[in-house]
């Protein structure tokens, strides 16, 4: 491994390695992504909506390979949110098309590889340990591999993409500014062959929460509730038994999954939390995707936000580097006002719900509407 980089990316999930497509096609070589997993571990499912094109062929130049990996197509969307009434909301008129929904583990691996046949040194089982800043610039990062190897490398900027945690915009003294905290609750079905879940996500609001199903490649699907914590843990959720009944209150969730069942060993829990961070650019470096920011998975923009924000990363980046702007000038505009259009539709959402005006869930979010400061240390 070189010790010297132009750009280390540290963390290799979309917004790591989109940001490496995107400077390999802006003519910046030395590029180094060091990712702490293998792309092997299994992830849940996520929709994305037919405007991934522009960013995954327009701007990455991938859409044929992304097409020749075979994932599910979303035709838009079901939803009973504010009324009992099962609504409809299609692409119909989408100039880009039907939207994805992705085998995650799948659509990290193939970013990676791409990454890996342009050229781009891809570091997997590799974590990031700590950081100085160089005299004349830069940084100089401590990186431990999985077998408990050392290494050192040095690096004129660093990109955040370690997600949530944002450890290097942390060491920083960037802290995370919070919203809104939720804890989902999953499981696997595998689908009868003719079955009635459909292409479009389903999405069904209940009084404790909401609820989401979409299909995946493989003749199996998704299904997931958000939740409070405390609800989660007083109705013991994470039970396959508990999840199972709350599930069969649905009114039109529990029909399109008829002759389905739930995979064994397959439910499984993760919280999202929605932040900004204060800042999200510094002295030879900058934060994206979940480094940066975290929106409510009810946006499905999570993916669309990551490779967005890896695009912009890599335009300020490769402006620096020819010279230019500092990387706070433009980049955290992007990153903010991204971050306002989701907080505007996140609120106008959840507000549309009134059939629950006492439930908590329902309370907690008509209270958290505005980002809080920023608590302790970063």
């Amino acid at each position: 491994m070189m010790s010297r980089w132009d750009v280390v990316v540290l963390g290799g999930g979309p917004a790591g390695c989109g940001t490496a497509l995107a400077l390999r096609r802006r003519g910046v070589e030395r590029v180094l992504v060091v990712e702490a997993g293998t792309y092997g571990a299994v992830r849940i499912g996520e929709s994305v909506p037919p405007d991934i094109r522009a960013v995954l062929g327009g701007d990455l130049g991938l859409w044929d390979a992304f097409l020749a990996e075979g994932h599910e197509p979303c035709f838009g969307s079901r939803s009973a949110w504010g009324s009992d009434v099962l609504g409809f909301n299609d692409f119909l008129f989408n100039p880009h098309g039907h939207g994805w929904h992705l085998d995650r583990r799948r659509f990290d691996a193939f970013l990676a590889r791409q990454a890996a046949e342009g050229g781009i040194a891809v570091a997997t089982g590799v974590r990031f340990a700590g950081s100085e800043e160089l005299e004349g610039g830069g940084h100089r990062l401590h990186l431990s591999g999985a077998d408990g190897s050392a290494a050192v490398v040095e690096a004129g900027i660093v990109v955040d993409a370690t997600g949530p945690r944002g450890r290097f915009a942390r060491l920083r003294g960037a802290r995370a500014r919070p919203l809104d905290r939720l804890v989902f609750v999953a499981g696997f079905f595998g689908l009868p062959e003719g079955g009635p879940l459909t292409r479009q996500t389903m999405l069904e609001a209940a009084e404790h929460g909401w609820w989401y199903a979409a299909r995946l490649p493989d003749t199996r699907c998704v299904v997931a509730l958000a939740a409070d914590a405390e609800e989660v843990r007083a109705s013991g959720l994470t039970r396959p038994d508990a999840f199972l009944d709350r599930l069969r209150r649905t009114r039109h969730l529990l029909p399109a999954l008829d002759g389905s069942g739930l995979e064994d060993g397959s439910v499984a829990t993760w919280v999202a939390v929605s932040y900004l961070r204060e800042r999200v650019a510094g002295a030879n470096w900058l934060a994206v995707g979940d480094a940066a920011s975290g929106y409510d998975p009810l946006s499905s923009q999570g993916i669309q936000k990551a490779l967005t924000d890896a695009v912009d990363a890599a335009d300020a980046i490769a402006a620096r580097l020819g010279g230019g702007t500092d990387l706070g000038t433009h980049y955290p505009h992007a990153v903010n006002g991204r971050f306002a259009d989701y907080l505007y539709n996140r609120n106008r959402f959840y507000a549309t719900e009134a059939r629950w005006p006492d439930a908590s869930f329902w309370c907690n979010r008509r209270a958290r509407t505005e980002l809080r400061p920023a608590a302790g240390r970063a």
